[in-house]
């Protein structure tokens, strides 16, 4: 039991490792200007919030 616990908090550390990565990634984007995103789709609280931790990690 203890381990499936383990599997998940590091499934979930990953993936929020992943989301800050692509985050980043969606920032220099849109520095840079290059891009025109459509993120009509997209939860924009959700990504609100990554960005914000991303830039205060």
């Amino acid at each position: 039991m203890q381990q499936k616990h383990k599997d998940m908090k590091k499934s979930s550390f990953d993936r929020n490792l992943t989301l800050q990565d692509e985050s980043r990634a969606t920032i220099q984007i849109l520095r840079h200007g290059a891009y025109s995103l459509d993120l009509a789709d997209f939860n924009l609280s959700l990504i609100k919030s990554i960005v914000h931790h991303s830039l205060s990690s």
